[in-house]
């Protein structure tokens, strides 16, 4: 069963990916939030030295990495990304509603994104989940870049 088409430009891939009941993203996860999208989305940032930028943001990953489980280990199933929405297979387990989704976006980096979203289970069988609220500008700004990225990535290959 092929996933739902995104409002957005999207890219398929097979992810780590949970959903947690609603509630406030913890300071932790704000700041792994922060620390992977900085890292996905470095080649955006312009800078005398962006190689310089994209080592930095490496390292602030890795020193906030250390000590934690790897989520190589954990179930990945196939996902639609986009810049606001995210679709899979309904999982039992997919609720309707407000929930926390945590997602290993790129095996480039270990941290995970904690996201606040909207989830809205399809008729067709797809669960959707659209960010809400939306990314603040500079996270989105990291987001695109890395969405564009592996979407025109895609294409390329088709």
């Amino acid at each position: 069963m092929p996933l739902p088409t995104l409002n957005s430009l999207f890219y398929d891939a097979q992810l780590v990916c949970q959903l947690w009941p609603a509630g406030p993203i913890s300071p932790q996860q704000h700041s792994d939030t922060q620390l992977a999208l900085r890292l996905l989305g470095a080649d955006a940032l312009q800078s005398e030295d962006p190689v310089l930028l994209r080592i930095e943001a490496k390292l602030d990953v890795c020193l906030a990495w250390l000590g934690r489980d790897s989520h190589t280990s954990r179930p990945s199933r196939w996902c639609r990304v986009g810049l606001e929405q995210f679709a899979w297979a309904s999982q039992p387990e997919d609720q309707d509603g407000p929930a926390l989704l945590e997602v290993y976006p790129s095996v480039d980096c270990p941290l995970p994104l904690t996201l606040a979203v909207s989830i809205q289970r399809q008729p067709d069988g797809h669960t959707l989940a659209t960010l809400s609220p939306a990314l603040d500008e500079q996270s989105a700004s990291w987001w695109s870049r890395l969405v564009f990225q592996q979407h025109r990535r895609q294409r390329s290959r088709a």
